[in-house]
């Protein structure tokens, strides 16, 4: 599947920002560090055992500060996109290590948008970056233009999941211990795939409906991904600690 032109994914509010360092090596580096086995041999892991070890590589990850080094990556582009250098990074960042064929909540997020799941969110930016195995048969999947549906229109419904219980190491993980699903007021039939070239990353907007990322591929994906907010988007409203990383939610660049 071949990319989709800028003009047509920035009517999405999605941006493509190629990387104008080496981080996707070191991104690569971590995950080979901690997944060094033919990966067939994880495949029949356990989920808490392969849980537990995604949260090691996520855990690296973060205290390297992957954040601040993504950040630093595409910073010329992300400022053209927030139309301002004055901005804040969320302090916990994403692994995303999805095996093929597993079921519903086991490695993937369902659709939504960052307001599902925080106050002032969706003055929020997403940052995606595939890192390994990523496919157009697993990549992210998002809803065209949905960035601009207003809230009150779409009427969820919470699901629950004896998946991942609050405080467990899933939900450390980003996986939510009581997920809301898109009842209406979406057509989940116009999905579309975010197909993202190497050694780059994708910039779209936290109200943009996304996620969705069920692995049909023969191989583990792997990515990441964090928040940014334009500092004069932040309320008091924000969470103001990140239940993963242990800090405020979101905090200034820390460069590298």
């Amino acid at each position: 599947m071949e990319p989709l032109d800028a003009a047509t994914l920035a009517e999405s509010s999605i941006k493509i920002a190629r990387h104008q360092d080496d981080v996707h090596a070191a991104l690569a580096g971590v995950v080979h560090d901690y997944f060094p086995l033919p990966e067939s041999e994880y495949f029949s892991m356990g989920l808490e055992e392969y849980r537990a070890l995604m949260l090691q590589a996520q855990s690296c990850l973060v205290n390297s500060n992957f954040m601040s080094r993504i950040v630093d990556s595409i910073k010329p582009t992300l400022e053209d996109y927030l139309g301002t250098a004055d901005f804040l990074v969320q302090s916990n960042l994403y692994l995303r290590a999805s095996r093929p064929d597993m079921p519903k909540h086991y490695e993937n997020i369902d659709w939504h948008r960052e307001s599902f799941y925080g106050p002032n969110l969706e003055k929020s930016v997403n940052i995606w970056t595939p890192i390994l195995g990523v496919s157009s048969k697993n990549s992210l999947r998002y809803i065209p233009k949905s960035h601009v549906i207003p809230d009150d229109q779409i009427i969820t419904y919470n699901e629950g999941t004896s998946v991942t219980p609050r405080y467990s190491t899933g939900h450390k993980l980003g996986f939510n211990y009581d997920p809301k699903v898109i009842h209406s007021g979406v057509d989940l039939e116009t999905a579309q795939t975010l197909v993202v070239p190497d050694k780059s990353s994708a910039i779209f907007s936290g109200n943009l409906i996304h996620g969705a990322a069920i692995n049909l591929d023969s191989q583990i994906r792997f990515s990441t991904d964090f928040q940014v907010i334009r500092k004069a988007d932040y309320s008091v409203n924000n969470k103001k600690f990140h239940f993963s990383s242990g800090k405020p939610y979101f905090t200034d660049i820390e460069s590298h």
